[in-house]
């Protein structure tokens, strides 16, 4: 996954970045560990521009899914089972909750 980071992208016109990617990514690491919003980042780590930049960036040309899906993968084999599930199972049950309007304490209308 680091490698499909830190790979060159095209040829980019404008400044060259000095912000290090391994601390944009730790900084989308620690928002995803805590929970935390963009605005309350450390401030040890990149810009908050810079980090929703570059995430945005990662989301939206498929790094971060293509990536997810390969460590699923890997995660898969490394516990003994095949790289993609052959089954699924969908439960199609509903709850014992009313259908329909409520009066706002759960009692049905």
């Amino acid at each position: 996954m680091w490698t499909d980071i830190t790979r060159p992208q095209d040829e980019r016109t404008g400044r060259p970045r000095t912000t290090d990617l391994r601390d944009v990514f730790d900084a989308i690491l620690h928002m995803a560990a805590t929970g935390c919003q963009w605005r309350l980042l450390p401030n040890d780590v990149p810009p908050v521009s810079t980090v929703r930049g570059d995430f945005n960036d990662w989301r939206d040309n498929g790094l971060l899914r293509t990536d997810n899906h390969r460590l699923v993968m890997a995660a898969r084999e490394a516990a003994g089972r095949t790289s993609s599930p052959t089954a699924g199972v969908i439960d199609g049950q509903r709850g014992s909750r009313p259908i329909g309007p409520t009066t706002g304490f759960g009692w049905t209308a």
